[in-house]
């Protein structure tokens, strides 16, 4: 009985209650195992991260968040060791809240700052800009040139490739694949680096939301997704063969996986000019 049971049920109803089961557990163990853990003693942990960097004249505007323990008093700020007034609460920030600080600095464009944030129980919590530039305004503009800056990333690489389709048609089969090869390597370069800076800027989030984990975790759905998407085509490319509909799922395929690159990117470059770091959002495009 129970084996007929489990060739009935759908792959995707044992997978919707394999998560429920976690979430309810995982949700029971936040709600009541909190409780039984001993009074934490000793110094306050105090990590305060910087999520956006905003510049506009004489006035560097830090949106900080908590992702530490206890809360924290923000009591002095220093830019490039020297002192500067800045305005924000005046009360302490509390665990996974956020707050802005307004550091008035007359800096210079393309200079390097070295921003330093003074607890009222003397932790010193660094932040670096290394090059200061005026941050873009939202406007019409600011639509405009992230539009044309899709255009190059998304679609212009896509549509330079495909020029190459009849020169790849006469070639030889050792010339395709040593082209394939070169792309395989270049790809495979990208992977790594862009896992080592997402690494390196989950680590600087701190680990309140994730950090690391939810880059891996990210890269995990998105093969998953992907292998979904396969599995669900090749069982539709089986049925309508006799159609003459078996280049399909692997046009849809590439389709989507480019859909998802693009999808990264814009995301990533869209992200990086968001909090502020030009030069990252520069690098990528």
């Amino acid at each position: 009985m129970q084996s007929r049971l489990r060739t009935r049920l759908p792959v995707w109803v044992l997978a919707v209650g394999a998560v429920a089961l976690i979430a309810v557990a995982l949700a029971a163990l936040a709600l009541v195992g909190g409780r039984t853990l001993p009074e934490r003693t000793g110094p306050p942990v105090e990590v305060l991260t910087v999520e956006q960097t905003e510049l506009t004249p004489g006035v560097i505007e830090l949106t900080v968040r908590n992702v530490g323990a206890d809360p924290v008093q923000v009591a002095q700020i220093f830019a490039n060791d020297s002192f500067v007034d800045f305005t924000g609460s005046t009360g302490p920030i509390d665990r996974l809240a956020a707050d802005t600080l307004r550091l008035d600095v007359p800096w210079q464009d393309g200079q390097p700052y070295q921003i330093s944030i003074l607890t009222s129980t003397g932790l010193v919590i660094e932040h670096e800009i290394e090059a200061a530039v005026s941050t873009p305004q939202v406007d019409s503009g600011f639509f405009v040139s992230m539009a044309l800056i899709g255009t190059y990333v998304g679609i212009v690489p896509v549509i330079m490739g495909m020029l190459f389709l009849p020169l790849l048609r006469r070639v030889s089969g050792g010339v395709t694949r040593a082209l394939l090869g070169l792309t395989v390597g270049l790809l495979a370069y990208l992977a790594v680096d862009a896992t080592l800076d997402g690494f390196e800027l989950a680590a600087e989030s701190g680990g309140a939301f994730g950090g690391v984990a939810l880059v891996v975790l990210g890269a995990g759905l998105a093969f998953l997704a992907l292998a979904a998407i396969d599995r669900y085509l090749s069982g539709r490319v089986r049925t309508r063969s006799a159609d003459g509909t078996s280049g399909m799922g692997l046009a849809v395929m590439i389709a989507t996986g480019i859909g998802l690159h693009n999808l990264g990117e814009g995301l990533a470059i869209g992200s990086a000019y968001a909090v502020g770091e030009l030069a990252l959002g520069a690098a990528l495009v």
